[in-house]
C-alpha cells in the first residue's frame, strides 16, 4: 500500500489520465504517417461526437496509476530504477 495521502494520489492520476490524451493523439498522429489510412463509411465521422475516446483514455490513464501507486508498481519502480 502507498504511504502517499489519498488527495496526492489522486491529483497524480488525473495529471497522468490527461496526460495520456495528448501522447496518443501524438501517437495516433505518428501512426497515420507510418499506416496507411482505411478507408472507413461516413458514420464513422460521428462516433467520437461525444469524445468517448478521450474519456476511456482518462479513465484509463487515471485508473491504471491509482492501481499502480497502491499495489506498490511505483514504489518498486522508484527503488529499482532511481
Amino acid at each position: 500500500m502507498s504511504n502517499k495521502a489519498l488527495s496526492t494520489v489522486l491529483l497524480e492520476a488525473i495529471f497522468v489520465g490527461i496526460l495520456l490524451i495528448p501522447f496518443t493523439y501524438v501517437a495516433g498522429f505518428v501512426a497515420s504517417k507510418i499506416a496507411s489510412k482505411p478507408s472507413l463509411p461516413d458514420i464513422c465521422k460521428s462516433w467520437n461526437k461525444n469524445y468517448i475516446m478521450e474519456i476511456n483514455l482518462f479513465l484509463a490513464g487515471f485508473l491504471m496509476h491509482f492501481v499502480f501507486e497502491y499495489i506498490g508498481v511505483n514504489r518498486w519502480y522508484a527503488k529499482t530504477y532511481p
